[in-house]
């Protein structure tokens, strides 16, 4: 394990934090163990509520001069909350992906 990483919690004793221990290095067709499927499972639905929650607060962070505080009208309130909605999109995008594709 590389030394920046920190150590093994009693969660992981067993895990070999690689490919392996998530079944990538199984043979095609090969079946997965309840276990790993779960994991699978634990693993997809943290991502998505994670890209959930920070894509909520990206939204809250530009669009709240306009929602909460009042301070801007007319058009640049109706651009702040569309940016804030886009801004929202590409988190959630960002962490969705990334999430995935480091798992």
């Amino acid at each position: 394990m590389p030394p920046f990483l920190p150590a093994p919690g009693p969660t992981y004793a067993g895990a070999d934090w690689g490919r392996a221990a998530r079944g990538k290095s199984s043979p095609v067709g090969a079946s997965r163990s309840q276990a790993q499927r779960d994991e699978s499972t634990v693993e997809s639905m943290y991502v998505a509520v994670s890209a959930v929650l920070l894509a909520g607060a990206a939204f809250a962070l530009v669009a709240s001069p306009a929602l909460v505080f009042g301070v801007v009208h007319g058009d640049a309130r109706r651009v702040l909350i569309i940016c804030g909605k886009w801004a929202g999109a590409g988190v959630f995008l960002a962490r969705l992906i990334s999430g995935l594709w480091r798992w």
